[in-house]
């Protein structure tokens, strides 16, 4: 593995995903390149370095297939972009904007856990409005909400 860029900073699992699926396509264009499918020069098949790469693409495949069966499956760049833009006037920090994309809060409840005193910060006018911005994140689920007035409605 090689630093490309080194940046210090957080990302979404959409990015992680994005990212993974990224190195596994690169992966196998490089396997593609050489001239038998699956060789590996100079490699032992018990060799440390074989076993690392082994290793390292079981541990990819089984993020990509979790990371595939949560929200940000359905999540787009533009969609993100949309998100991060309309949640800029909430004021919140990096850490709870980045929670609010990855778990995608359905109700109340769950906000108050992921934005610091939210009840002092946030209007329940505005937790609503975060509510449908993070329903709009991934908006083919049909999922229920809180209204302000406290009821629920189905999408």
């Amino acid at each position: 593995m090689r630093v490309i860029a080194a940046t210090e900073t957080v990302l979404s699992n959409f990015e992680v995903k994005r990212l993974l699926e990224r190195q596994q396509q690169e992966q196998l264009r490089e396997e593609e390149a050489l001239p038998l499918p699956g060789a590996r020069r100079g490699e032992a098949a018990g060799s440390t370095a074989w076993q690392s790469r082994q290793q390292a693409a079981l541990i990819s495949e089984q993020v990509l297939t979790y990371l595939g069966g949560t929200c940000c499956a359905a999540e787009t760049e533009k969609r993100l972009a949309a998100f991060l833009t309309a949640v800029a006037p909430f004021k919140l920090m990096q850490g709870e904007i980045l929670s609010l994309i990855n778990i995608q809060p359905r109700s109340r409840a769950v906000i108050s856990t992921l934005i610091e005193e939210y009840e002092e910060r946030l209007t329940e006018e505005q937790t609503f409005q975060l509510l449908l911005l993070c329903q709009q994140l991934t908006p083919d689920e049909s999922v229920i909400s809180e209204e302000p007035s406290g009821r629920t409605s189905r999408n």
